[in-house]
């Protein structure tokens, strides 16, 4: 009798386990990209005001047009945007992915000092992001990047030698693929995860396979052969720390820096990054022309 009970109660638990694997599987890609909800940005307060000049680009990658912000670098005794009147050598350039619950628009007043620095920057939106048309998915979002790379390569004050990827959370993660479609001089990755299974199995107690968008970071950073500069809050609990940990692990030129904060709070102030960020770029002749 105690036997039968037990075993109605772990067939009741495995019903309601299932009912909640389902449930995920039916909602995650609108838990995954909640900024599709949004319209045309900044969505973040902070972020409004006077910004640099910015080119609109319209990409057209193979899941269809896609949406990009140009910001070119400052080449000109620290004033003007464009190609160094004095060499004409292309610089540098980075590919800049945003988090899922943001758009592109709200890290072009953040990265500004990138300009700065010398580095041009293209900040992509994905597909259905800001009202934008499209859905948003590991292979439309890989299809953006793609395009993205590809309008850069092409552009005569563009060094295609020296184009790197930064992603922010979810941009980690095509950042990361990129790579392994295309060549990349460096990686900057910003609260990382592993892969969505990765965090699905690990935070949520959910089996990896009922992801439909993987992004195997871990995979792309493993076969990278280039530099890398990780970023992550020692207190992420929506990206818990351990993931930058295990991340830095796999890559063969990788270097983790760890910041006193959450997630969005990260980091603590912006000079947090830029330090950090401009000695990696000027280290690996990234920066300037």
């Amino acid at each position: 009798m105690t036997g039968s009970i037990a075993l109605r109660w772990l067939c009741g638990l495995l019903l309601v386990y299932a009912a909640y694997c389902a449930v995920f599987f039916l909602i995650q890609r609108s838990v995954l990209y909640p900024g599709a909800r949004l319209g045309p940005g900044p969505s973040w307060s902070g972020t409004r005001g006077p910004a640099p000049p910015v080119e609109r680009i319209e990409l057209v990658g193979a899941a269809g047009p896609v949406e990009a912000l140009f910001v070119p670098a400052i080449r000109s005794g620290g004033d003007r945007p464009g190609v160094h009147p004095e060499t004409d050598r292309p610089g540098a350039v980075a590919i800049v992915f945003h988090g899922n619950a943001e758009l592109a628009i709200d890290l072009v007043r953040p990265f500004e000092p990138l300009a700065r620095l010398g580095v041009a920057a293209l900040f992509v939106e994905y597909p259905g992001f800001g009202g934008r048309p499209g859905r948003p998915s590991e292979r439309s979002i890989g299809a953006a990047a793609l395009a993205a790379y590809d309008w850069l390569a092409a552009r005569p004050d563009v060094d295609a030698a020296r184009i790197i990827a930064i992603g922010r959370s979810l941009g980690t993660g095509p950042a990361a693929a990129l790579s392994l479609e295309r060549e990349l001089s460096a990686l900057v990755l910003w609260s990382p995860f592993v892969s969505i299974g990765h965090l699905a199995t690990r935070k949520y107690g959910l089996p990896s396979f009922l992801a439909k968008d993987r992004f195997d970071s871990k995979t792309a950073v493993t076969a990278f052969d280039g530099p890398i500069l990780l970023f992550h809050g020692r207190h992420d609990r929506v990206i818990p720390p351990s993931n930058g940990e295990i991340l830095a692990r796999a890559s063969r030129n990788g270097r983790l820096v760890s910041w006193d904060c959450g997630h969005n709070d990260c980091p603590p102030v912006w000079s947090d990054l830029w330090d950090p960020l401009g000695a990696f770029l000027r280290e690996h002749d990234l920066s300037g022309p």
